[in-house]
C-alpha cells in the first residue's frame, strides 16, 4: 500500500498573509462556556463536535473531560470538569481552575451553540484539506512510485475527508448488533435488493451489500444479460449502479438496456433497422424513464482497467449520485495482462480478491462476470461445474455467491426447453444451493418469471 510507503509526515504548510491555519478561538471557547453553564448543551453537540475539531489543545483536553464525564451519565458543569482534569492531572496543563472560570465568565447561554459547533467543525474540516492537499502535493514528488498508485492515493485522501458531524469510526458495541439481527427476525426473507427473478431471490435472499456475486457461464450463456437485467431492476428503482464494461463499449451497454425497458430487440436498435410504429413508440417512452437514472458507466479497456480504476468510479459515482447498491464488472477475465502467461493466475487470483475487498470497502453487492474453460463442452452433461471457472483458483474461494448459467437449447437446438436459462447457485456463503430456472429473452437482455400451474 502506498500510505505505508509514506511514513513521513508532510509539515502544513497553511499559506496566507499570517500562515495561520483555520480557527475560530472565540467559537471554541463559546462552546465550552456554553456545555460549562448549561447541563443540557452536551446532548445537543455530542453527535457533531469532535475533540479534534479544536484547534487549541487545551479547549480539546477540556472538551475530552467533557465528554468523559456525558458517556458515564454525569454532570458536565464546571466543578465536575475541574474535578475530572484533576484526577487525571490535566488541571495545570489546560490552564487551571482560572482557565476554566474565564471560559464561564465569556459565555452568557448556550442558546448559539449549535452555530457555534457548525462553525468549529467547518473550520476543521478546512484544515483537513489543506493537510490533504500538502500531503498530495509532496506525493507527486515521489518518482520511485506508480503514478496510477499515487492517483488512486490521492483520490483517497480527498474523498475520505469525512462530512461535518459524521463520526470518524463505524465501531458498535455488540449489543447494538445483536439487537439489530434480533429485531430484523419478524422481516421478509429478502434482505438484499431483489433481482427480478423471484426464484433466485428465494434461494440467495437478493444481492447483499459487501457480497461478492460470480455470474459464471461459456460464452453466449447470457452473462452480460444477466448483469444488464439485474443492473436494470436496481435503477428502475432509483438505486445507483456502477457499470464498468471491459468487453462491450458504452453505446452497446446501452443499447442492451434500451431494450430491456423497451422491449425492442437490441439488434434493431443497434442496427437501425427499427420499422414499427410501436417499437418506435415503445423506444421513446423507454427514453424518458431512462433519461436519469443513477447509472456511472465505464467502458475501459481490460488491459486498463485496475482495481485502483474501479475504486476510483465508485468514488466518482459515489460523488455524482449517491452511495451505490451495485457494482458490475464484465468480465474479470478481461482483466490484467493476457500476454503474461506465467503469471496470470496469481493475477486473477489477486483480481478476484481485489473485488471482494472493493464489495467490503465501499458497501456494496459486487457483481463480477467470469468465464467457464472448454471442459464443460466435454462433458456429456454439459451444465458447468465450479471447478471450471477459467484461469483462477481464487474466485471460488473470494466468491459469496456463484451462478452459473446454462441453456440447453445453445447445445441441443430441438430440446423441450428451449426459451430457459437455468441459474445454477453452485456456492452460497452460509446459505442453500440449487438450480433456478427462468424465461430468457437474449434479444431484450430480459429474465421473466416461469408461471406454475
Amino acid at each position: 500500500m502506498y500510505a505505508q510507503k509514506q511514513s513521513k509526515v508532510v509539515e502544513l504548510n497553511f499559506g496566507g498573509v499570517n500562515n495561520l491555519p483555520p480557527q475560530s478561538i472565540e467559537a471554541e471557547e463559546a462552546i465550552l462556556g456554553g456545555i460549562l453553564l448549561d447541563p443540557g448543551a452536551m446532548t445537543r453537540v455530542v453527535d457533531t463536535l469532535r475533540p479534534e475539531a479544536f484547534y487549541i489543545n487545551a479547549h480539546r483536553e477540556i472538551y475530552k473531560a467533557a465528554l468523559a464525564l456525558h458517556t458515564a451519565d454525569r454532570p458536565c458543569d464546571l466543578m465536575m470538569v475541574a474535578t475530572w482534569l484533576y484526577d487525571h492531572d490535566m488541571l495545570e496543563r489546560v490552564g487551571g481552575q482560572s482557565k476554566l472560570a474565564e471560559l464561564v465568565d465569556r459565555t452568557v447561554s448556550a442558546v448559539n451553540i449549535d452555530r457555534y459547533v457548525a462553525l468549529v467543525m467547518d473550520k476543521y474540516a478546512r484544515r483537513q484539506l489543506i493537510q490533504a492537499g500538502n500531503e498530495i502535493a509532496q506525493m507527486g514528488y515521489e518518482t520511485a512510485v506508480e503514478l496510477e498508485e499515487i492517483r488512486n492515493e490521492a483520490e483517497h485522501k480527498i474523498f475520505s475527508l469525512s462530512p461535518l458531524g459524521e463520526t470518524s469510526s463505524d465501531v458498535e458495541p455488540p449489543i447494538d448488533i445483536l439487537l439489530r439481527i434480533y429485531n430484523q427476525l419478524d422481516a421478509p426473507k429478502l434482505k438484499g435488493f431483489p433481482t427480478g427473478i423471484i426464484d433466485l431471490d428465494a434461494v440467495i435472499g437478493g444481492l447483499k451489500r459487501k457480497k461478492l456475486y460470480i455470474v459464471a457461464g461459456r460464452s453466449g450463456m447470457g452473462k452480460t444479460q444477466c448483469s444488464v437485467h439485474v443492473a436494470a431492476q436496481l435503477l428502475e428503482k432509483n438505486h445507483p449502479v456502477v457499470f464498468f464494461s471491459a468487453e462491450m463499449d458504452r453505446e452497446e451497454l446501452m443499447t442492451r438496456i434500451l431494450a430491456w425497458k423497451s422491449g425492442v430487440d437490441a439488434k434493431k436498435i443497434e442496427e437501425c433497422t427499427v420499422e414499427s410504429e410501436t417499437d418506435f413508440t415503445r423506444i421513446s417512452e423507454a427514453l424518458g424513464h431512462l433519461s436519469d437514472i443513477p447509472l456511472y458507466l465505464d467502458d475501459t479497456s481490460g488491459s486498463a482497467l485496475t482495481p485502483a480504476r474501479i475504486r476510483s468510479g465508485i468514488r466518482k459515482a459515489t460523488a455524482m449520485y449517491g452511495k451505490p447498491a451495485l457494482v458490475v464488472l464484465d468480465y474479470l477475465q478481461l482483466l490484467g495482462d493476457e500476454s503474461v502467461k506465467n503469471n496470470r493466475v496469481t493475477e486473477l487470483d489477486k483480481l478476484a480478491n481485489g473485488c471482494k475487498a472493493i464489495a467490503k470497502e465501499f458497501d456494496v453487492a459486487f457483481m463480477a462476470l467470469a468465464q467457464i474453460n472448454r471442459e464443460s463442452d466435454k462433458q456429456s452433461n454439459k451444465r458447468p461445474v465450479i471447478s471450471q471457472l477459467r484461469e483462477s483458483g481464487a474466485i471460488e474461494q473470494a466468491a459469496d455467491v456463484i451462478l452459473l448459467l446454462y441453456r440447453d437449447e445453445y447445445y441441443n437446438p430441438e430440446t423441450p426447453d428451449r426459451g430457459i436459462c437455468e441459474i445454477i447457485v453452485g456456492k452460497q456463503r452460509g446459505g442453500p444451493v440449487g438450480t433456478v430456472k427462468t424465461l430468457f429473452k437474449p434479444e431484450t437482455s430480459q429474465f421473466l418469471n416461469l408461471v406454475r400451474y
